[in-house]
């Protein structure tokens, strides 16, 4: 497997580190094909090709800042892992009818994810839900054409709000 997730995270941190310094991301050990399949058997459809592959890669993207006791907090999760997508959709998504698919979270609870056509996930854009509007569909915004293009501009312009 190659690292093209690691690649573009490692150059969006290089290039920006100054905005995103106090910030530190973990990346946990992929998820196996199988592992994925069985998700998406529980989800009723089949993820996005480049949540997939990301997820694949990394088993979520975990954001922490470091208090002054030397203390690491987890401040948000980028990408969830898939445990916490699966949980989150049939716990949170499918009851209440939401229809944004899920896949991370920031530091002021705001939701991101896929929107939800047909029962499936649409790929190629990236939403974000305001946790402060209710139902919280009602206030969507457009973030990205691509996961790839949310993660380098969420990063770099310190978007995780």
């Amino acid at each position: 497997m190659d690292n093209e997730w690691r690649t573009l995270f490692l150059e969006t941190l290089e290039r920006d580190q100054t905005r995103i310094s106090r910030n530190i991301l973990e990346y946990p050990h992929g998820v196996t094909k199988d592992e994925l399949k069985s998700a998406e058997h529980i989800l009723g459809f089949e993820l996005p090709s480049e949540l997939q592959s990301l997820l694949m890669e990394f088993d979520g993207i975990h954001e922490y800042v470091i208090q002054e006791n030397g203390e690491k907090l987890q401040t948000s999760s980028i990408i969830w892992n898939l445990a916490e997508i699966v949980d989150w959709h049939i716990s949170w998504t499918v009851p209440n009818q939401r229809n944004l698919l899920c896949f991370g979270n920031s530091a002021l609870a705001n939701s991101f994810g896929y929107l939800l056509e047909n029962g499936k996930a649409r790929e190629n854009e990236i939403w974000q839900s305001d946790h402060e509007t209710e139902p919280p569909e009602e206030y969507l915004i457009r973030r990205a054409s691509s996961l790839r293009e949310f993660i380098s501009t969420s990063l770099a312009e310190s978007l995780w709000f």
